[in-house]
């Protein structure tokens, strides 16, 4: 972390406990959000996030999960800086503070598409939570969404009713991003799968990126594929797709590894737009000579079988298109120029991997074996 970044968290520590002591608040006094406080303050969330994070660490603070944050003593002045207080403190403390109960509970916030699409590949992931989950003896309770309640605030209140130690949120959309934050809040141990955000103080689990894109390469390296082009989210502009992102960047690294491109001019960002089939199209015929394809985002598919139906493919050979949409929302047939190929996503192992960061978290000197987090290629 750079100097200046140490300082600044520093400098907000120090106004906040000094925001404490004049205000000479008793204990049991509930304090704003975070966010209200990094705004108050005029830093980032992460900023203050780990200012509070050292205040709840000597105990001057406490973060109640499904409530917020309540002063719970005085604060007191720090030799180290606040990094180094926070590193040496929280892996001791952390476990005895934060949770005092032998039984923990685990919310599961389910996508609200899943009684449409999807569900095959959902519920592996809940698999591997509940098989992690009955080896501790930790309870796993789904709760459900219709028409997207679960990015309205009004939709926590189903959360904080339920009194969970902790939260898995299943491939939560950008729309999702503000309710998490006021969990991280509230004081919950969030995970989410399928998704990063990395400016939240949450953990994310995705499967290994870098071993999809080497097999990607690799694939397209065997059948001797040039032009490759892709069907993503937004990568460039004041509003992106986080997810498209992370995986457009492994693959253009991978790419380049070996002597090839990736260029931006090669990938149609068309998800997220009402004109996506549009987009689709314009982009396919302006770029007919294609070798190979890669889909991101499952929505995407019916609008590239559409296009290559009108006859928009120019090309002699079949053309590879790789589906990395791996929650299996449609499948694609039938079209004569593309072959389909999917990819096994290792979404048992993920749910377990959400359950081991809680069990980390909450059991004394628990240090977990790694898990494998690699795809398969299904050709």
């Amino acid at each position: 972390m750079k100097a200046n970044e140490s300082s600044l968290i520093n400098g907000t520590y120090k106004k906040i406990s000094e925001d404490l002591k004049n205000n000479n608040y008793s204990i049991g006094t509930k304090l704003q959000p975070i966010r209200s406080l990094a705004k108050k303050f005029n830093v980032s969330y992460l900023t203050a996030q780990k200012a509070i994070k050292a205040l709840q660490l000597q105990g001057t603070l406490e973060a109640r999960p499904g409530d917020g944050l309540y002063v719970v003593g005085k604060p007191v002045s720090l030799t180290d800086n606040v990094l180094e207080f926070i590193s040496k403190n929280d892996s001791s403390k952390n476990t005895v503070e934060r949770k005092r109960r032998d039984t923990y509970c685990i919310g599961v916030v389910m996508p609200f598409w899943l009684s449409t699409y999807g569900s095959t590949a959902i519920y592996e992931i809940v698999n591997g939570l509940v098989s992690e989950g009955d080896k501790l003896n930790w309870p796993i309770e789904l709760i459900h969404n219709s028409g997207n309640e679960s990015e309205l605030p009004e939709f926590l209140e189903k959360i904080k009713r339920r009194n969970f130690s902790g939260i898995v949120w299943l491939q939560p959309f950008l729309s999702h991003k503000m309710n998490l934050m006021r969990l991280a809040d509230f004081g919950y141990d969030v995970v989410i799968t399928g998704r990063n955000f990395k400016d939240l103080p949450i953990k994310s689990i995705l499967f290994d990126h870098q071993d999809m894109a080497k097999k990607i390469a690799d694939h397209f390296a065997e059948i001797n594929a040039k032009k490759i082009v892709m069907f993503t989210g937004p990568i460039e502009g004041f509003i992106t797709d986080p997810y498209s992102v992370e995986i457009v960047n492994a693959l253009k690294s991978e790419f380049e590894k070996r002597g090839g491109t990736l260029p931006n001019e090669h990938i149609c960002q068309a998800f997220l737009s009402n004109k996506h089939d549009l987009i689709i199209e314009d982009f396919i015929k302006n770029n007919s000579d294609m070798e190979g394809m890669i889909c991101l985002h499952e929505y995407l598919k019916p609008d590239i079988e559409k296009a290559e139906r009108k006859g928009y493919l120019k090309t002699n050979r079949k053309i590879s298109m790789i589906d990395i949409s791996y929650t299996f929302f449609r499948e694609v047939h039938n079209m004569e120029k593309v072959e389909i190929i999917g990819m096994r996503c290792p979404l048992e192992n993920m749910g377990r991997l959400a359950i081991k960061h809680f069990e980390e978290k909450w059991v004394e000197n628990k240090v977990s074996e790694p898990i494998d987090l690699s795809i398969e290629l299904l050709k």
